[in-house]
């Protein structure tokens, strides 16, 4: 049977494809590397059989790479379970929370009002007991590169 794939990570010219099922079976990435070396468009294999992934380096597209898997029986890519379902119990807890925020407080208050409150209330007490400091340089450069991105085109 083909072993389910996923991919892990994705950018430019590289790609991590794990492989739950496999995990610790240094005979099938030792395969899938041989096999992988003299494929056009791969520049090199990365194998970690330990986390069970594949870190390809190519210069063509994934899409050949997928299909030469598939043909070779190593792996199967397919959508990685857990992220779109976790993702969306998130949303929906989030937003099942806030709802139930707005219904306490008559539609007055979300949960980013809450967060406002607390910051400005925090702020305030810092002052009141003498703690009042300096902006550190981290926030600082974060508050800049917001007031750069939202400002207005010189025309």
């Amino acid at each position: 049977m083909i072993p389910d794939a996923y991919v892990s990570h994705r950018c430019f010219r590289r790609v991590r494809i794990k492989v739950p099922s496999k995990r610790g079976d240094e005979t099938y990435f030792a395969r899938i590397s041989d096999s992988f070396k003299g494929y056009e468009g791969v520049e090199a294999v990365t194998i970690n059989p330990v986390t069970g992934s594949i870190l390809f380096t190519h210069t063509g597209d994934f899409r050949t790479i997928r299909e030469y898997a598939e043909k070779g029986n190593f792996f199967t890519v397919k959508t990685h379970p857990s992220s779109p379902r976790f993702n969306s119990r998130l949303k929906a807890r989030f937003n099942n929370f806030d709802d139930r925020i707005k219904s306490l407080t008559g539609k007055e208050i979300d949960i980013p009002g809450i967060a406002f409150l607390t910051l400005l209330g925090l702020g305030v007490s810092q002052i009141t007991a003498g703690k009042a400091q300096a902006l550190p340089w981290h926030a600082a450069f974060w508050y800049a590169l917001n007031v750069f991105l939202m400002r207005k085109p010189v025309r």
